[in-house]
Parts: structure tokens; sequence; C-alpha cells
């Protein structure tokens, strides 16, 4: 048990992947904040109800979801 703690512990050891992981703490922040305040923007600005935030964030996931697939252009070339 403890031969598999300090091999975990083990990268901390060196500067560049304390450095890697704060970057990735980061960015781990920087896209759950936003993910945590739309619903509250979609319910007080919008004033949309439950119900209508779950649509909204359909229509936003597909949008998001087709442009990957069919790229910039909408299909056409």
């Amino acid at each position: 048990m403890r031969q598999a703690f300090l091999e975990v512990v083990q990268p901390l050891a060196h500067r560049n992947f304390k450095k890697l992981m704060g970057v990735f703490v980061c960015n781990g922040f920087a896209a759950a904040l936003p993910a945590t305040l739309v619903p509250f923007y979609m319910r007080d600005r919008l004033g949309l109800a439950e119900s209508d935030q779950w649509v909204l964030a359909g229509v936003f996931s597909g949008r998001g979801s087709l442009y990957r697939v069919l790229g910039k252009t909408g299909g056409q070339k």
C-alpha cells in the first residue's frame, strides 16, 4: 500500500509536473465556472423555467455538435 502511494506521489517531486498540474487546475476552474453559472443566468436574467433551460441547452449543444460535424461552412464546399 505504501509503495503504491509513493508511486502516485512521485511525479509531484518534479517542478515541471507541478507547473503542468497548476495549468490543469486553472483550466478546470475556467471550464467549470461558466458551466455552473449558465443555469443561474438563464433563470434570473432570461426568466426561463427549468424545462426551458434544458431545451435551450440542448439547442446550443446540438448546434455545437453540428458545427463540429459539418465544419465551419455548414456542409457547403
